[in-house]
């Protein structure tokens, strides 16, 4: 494989406007239910000192791929010229056992019954053009590129979502409230 994409979260910027899932939603026709990125939020602590932090995440087009080892039909790849994990909805038997396996939640099932998730906006790359969540996100909170790149966000502090399937997902600690190991422990916890 010659380049791994990913993406890249400055969860202090995020103003929980949800852009980035209308966008993911409106730019790749995904009808209602399904959830291609999800932003979440968590509560803790109480009056006077509350305290809210907020994760928006989606596929994570992990380098080890546990939904594309689980398909018994071979539906989901990872592609060799980008990292970027895809289905096959012609493929696709519905059988869920790409659900079971993604430790992230990231297959999604519609009215047709098949699979579906981010596919980084395949269509937006195609054109040079940055996925729509990306691109969208008012408060650049966003962000994608190669896993290169993006490892040189660590020498400021960012870590990447650990775990098996490594994930090409970092997080940057920008204006955060939070260190991004809390970040990963309350969003990723079984990871």
């Amino acid at each position: 494989m010659s380049t791994q994409l990913g993406f890249y979260i400055i969860p202090g910027r995020c103003v929980q406007c949800q852009a980035c899932k209308v966008a993911c939603k409106n730019t790749n026709d995904v009808e209602l239910g399904p959830q291609w990125r999800k932003v979440v939020e968590n509560w803790s602590g109480a009056y006077p000192k509350p305290r809210n932090i907020t994760m928006s995440y989606s596929c994570m087009h992990c380098e080890k791929p546990v939904c594309v080892s689980t398909c018994p039909v071979k539906a989901i790849t990872k592609r060799a010229s980008d990292g970027i994990v895809v289905v096959d909805q012609k493929t696709c038997i519905g059988c869920r056992s790409c659900e079971k396996a993604c430790p992230f939640g990231a297959p999604q099932f519609g009215t047709s019954g098949k699979m579906q998730k981010c596919n980084l906006c395949l269509s937006q790359l195609g054109e040079g053009k940055q996925p729509a969540c990306v691109a969208t996100c008012p408060a650049e909170a966003l962000g994608f590129g190669s896993t290169d790149e993006l490892k040189k966000l660590a020498a400021k502090g960012a870590i990447r979502l650990p775990g098996s399937t490594e994930p090409a997902f970092f997080i940057v600690p920008a204006n955060m409230g939070a260190k991004p190991e809390e970040y990963v422990e309350t969003f990723f916890r079984k990871v």
